[in-house]
């Protein structure tokens, strides 16, 4: 593949991890696309494409509730994505642009997708909130945070991250067990407790 074509596959999959995650910081960002690379090695080539994507509109920064900067699609960048999804033989593409960061808890976010960076690099597909509420997988995992699926057996896990240890929460952990297998994500006391509890 020559450096020309390469970039605009770069591009691509930074567009992609974008639709699929919502919203991603460069740090995250370089994880997810480079992740056989190292940090610094994706750190420099994701601060490479969002400039280039930032130029070209397809693009946008916002600051996160804790401070750093974050990148969403644009909706140029959406149909620019989307109209590359229908090239590769999707029936239409699932790109939505824009996120509102605000209504996603930065640590929330940063665990979760640091989760399923770590279950790609093992092999697996992974699927942010954002992908799931874009049909990406079947709409009985919209109320978790991520899924991941083993491409091989098919086999499939949720993610759900948890803030507390409340009935409403335990109801919900109960609930959603019934439906997959379930990873949950938060602080280690606050999972123990609540990985006890049983299908409903």
């Amino acid at each position: 593949m020559n450096t020309r074509l390469k970039g605009i596959s770069n591009e691509l999959e930074v567009l992609k991890a974008l639709a699929n995650c919502g919203w991603l910081t460069t740090n995250l960002l370089a994880k997810w696309v480079w992740c056989d690379s190292s940090l610094k090695t994706g750190i420099n080539k994701a601060q490479q494409i969002t400039r280039r994507l930032l130029l070209n509109g397809d693009i946008l920064a916002r600051v996160t509730l804790a401070g750093p900067k974050a990148w969403i699609l644009t909706q140029r960048g959406a149909l620019r994505l989307n109209d590359s999804l229908v090239q590769l033989g999707f029936v239409k593409g699932w790109a939505h642009h824009g996120y509102a960061i605000s209504t996603l808890q930065h640590l929330k976010q940063i665990l979760v997708v640091q989760a399923l960076i770590k279950y790609r690099v093992d092999g697996f597909a992974a699927v942010g909130k954002a992908g799931i509420r874009a049909g990406l997988v079947s709409s009985k995992y919209l109320p978790l945070d991520g899924v991941v699926v083993n491409m091989i057996n098919g086999y499939t896990m949720g993610l759900l991250y948890v803030s507390d240890r409340s009935p409403s929460t335990q109801d919900r952990v109960a609930k959603l067990r019934g439906s997959c297998t379930l990873i949950l994500i938060g602080e280690p006391r606050i999972v123990k407790v609540l990985s006890r509890v049983k299908e409903n």
